[in-house]
């Protein structure tokens, strides 16, 4: 709701914060369902937008969201953490 009210409105912000160690494939840490994926998702088919960024400033690698988009260059990812907690998923990196 968050990404359509940005759309919307021009701003805005997800304070339940984003479930991004879950990939499309797999959940993972506390993280069910990739809610910064499906979003981005929504957001290109429903606003035909190409390109977006996520800024991810937790202090845990966002790597669901990472191995989603890994491949796909229009999506940017900016993510600040901490490389030696978890996730050390090297593979998303």
């Amino acid at each position: 709701m968050a990404a359509k009210m940005a759309m919307e409105v021009g701003w805005s912000i997800n304070l339940g914060g984003g479930y991004h160690h879950a990939s499309y494939t797999q959940g993972e840490g506390f993280c069910v369902y990739p809610d910064i994926s499906l979003a981005i998702d929504n957001l290109k088919h429903f606003y035909d937008i190409s390109r977006v960024m996520i800024l991810d400033l937790d202090a845990h690698q966002g790597n669901g969201h990472e191995r989603d988009f890994m491949f796909d260059e229009n999506v940017f990812i900016v993510d600040f953490y901490c490389p030696d907690i978890f996730p050390n998923d090297e593979y998303a990196v």
